[in-house]
């Protein structure tokens, strides 16, 4: 049986999983947390990568999903830029607003990207 979840996996391009139990400490900013890095994903050129929730009585289950296209960085590496970015926004405008500029960003989405990810 675990077998044949595994092959699931997979086959629809699991990325990464993670349960989080209601109620519990910092699980609102949990998912928060998520929905902005699957939004960073996105408007950094990794379109590719959905989130998927199951909501429960008793938590959610988070699921990233991405496409079979080859890209130059893992997931991994992604949340580490946007950790990195994360704390930029906060602390160095100008450098979060440089490392967009770097990225696939249109130029237009910029402020709102460093606005929102600011709070």
């Amino acid at each position: 049986m675990i077998a044949s979840q595994l092959l699931k996996d997979a086959l629809e391009g699991l990325l990464f999983r993670i349960y989080v139990p209601s109620g519990r400490l910092w699980a609102d900013e949990v998912d928060r947390l998520l929905q902005l890095f699957r939004d960073y994903l996105a408007r950094t050129g990794r379109k590719g990568v959905r989130l998927d929730q199951v909501r429960t009585d008793r938590g959610i289950l988070y699921e990233f999903h991405g496409d079979d296209e080859p890209h130059g960085s893992s997931l991994s590496e992604d949340f580490e830029d946007f950790s990195r970015l994360l704390d930029l926004c906060v602390s160095n405008p100008p450098e979060a607003e440089a490392m967009l500029r770097q990225k696939i960003v249109e130029p237009r989405e910029i402020s709102g990207i460093l606005t929102r990810y600011s709070k």
